[in-house]
């Protein structure tokens, strides 16, 4: 099946970089894992067992995502073409039609950024976030939470919550721009949950 082509694939790839492995030249995040495999503070859970199943959640949940939320933002364009046409202009300021777009050019298209924002935060918010579990007993806004309670985020409470988006279930960019047509992303923009557990989709 796809799971068990997937983990071969990986294993491959970790032999492979155990082979051309530098410890002072690391490429990537199997060869830092690595690293710390090799490190006095190296912690129990540590094992290559546990890089390949990282690599495979990765792997999973992040093509997965990347392709549904670029295919929801598409639709978004067709649907407002008005963005679509602001858009078309940016990148047509800034990159032109000889050359492909590159990292360098990302300052310079806040417009665009913008748009990648703003269908994040409409696809999330259709979501929930991973569970997790409560490690003790504890209080949130006088909530008892017992010990053991799977706790899930809503990201619809956050990411359309009226208080803060004024118009949520509306497409609108701008939202994510200052006067001057900066970027602004407000604190409330949490489509990648909070904390040190986050998603490490955010980067």
């Amino acid at each position: 099946n796809i799971h068990e082509k997937i983990l071969l694939f990986l294993k491959n790839e970790l032999d492979n970089h155990k082979r051309t492995f530098n410890s002072e030249s690391p490429r990537d995040l199997m060869d830092m894992y690595l690293i710390m495999l090799e490190s006095p503070e190296k912690k129990p859970s540590y094992s290559e067992s546990q890089l390949l199943a990282i690599c495979l959640d990765m792997f999973m949940a992040g093509s997965e995502t990347t392709s549904k939320t670029l295919a929801f933002c598409f639709l978004y364009l067709l649907l407002f073409p008005e963005v679509q046409k602001k858009a078309q202009e940016e990148i047509d300021r800034v990159v032109g039609r000889e050359r492909e777009p590159c990292m360098d050019d990302k300052p310079n298209m806040p417009y665009m950024e913008a748009i990648v924002y703003e269908s994040v935060r409409m696809f999330m918010s259709r979501n929930f976030g991973v569970p997790h579990r409560a490690l003790k007993d504890t209080t949130l806004s006088d909530y008892c939470i017992p010990k053991d309670t799977m706790v899930i985020a809503s990201f619809t409470s956050a990411l359309y919550d009226k208080k803060y988006w004024n118009d949520p279930e509306v497409f609108r960019p701008e939202r994510f721009l200052d006067t001057n047509g900066k970027l602004l992303v407000p604190e409330q923009y949490i489509p990648f949950g909070v904390g040190k557990h986050r998603c490490i989709g955010q980067t």
